[in-house]
């Protein structure tokens, strides 16, 4: 598989972790993983795709995958709300005028 282009069975090496690690269940996980973070699955969505018979299932087994949704979601928030408040404090020093 690897040619004499494989620094001394480097990627020899590393298919052969990988294949150690490789489970169903962990290929399993990364697909529930990147539905989450790629495709913006939700719960139900997601519930539906792993065959759980409930909600609650899916959420015990995978919550950590929206925690990080929610930081990214929060970031994208502070962002937001940076603006407003910039433009916020720009409207604010222009002058009034009296009516």
């Amino acid at each position: 598989m690897f040619g004499p282009s494989d620094e001394g069975g480097k990627g020899q090496a590393a298919v052969e972790r990988i294949e150690d690690d490789l489970t169903p269940n962990s290929c399993r996980h990364t697909g529930a993983s990147w539905q989450v973070n790629k495709n913006k699955a939700d719960v139900l969505a997601l519930q539906r795709m792993m065959g759980h018979a409930n909600p609650s299932i899916t959420l015990h087994v995978y919550l950590d995958l929206w925690d990080e949704r929610a930081k990214e979601l929060a970031a994208d928030m502070d962002e937001t709300f940076g603006v407003i408040r910039s433009f916020d404090s720009r409207a604010r020093s222009l002058p009034s005028y009296p009516r």
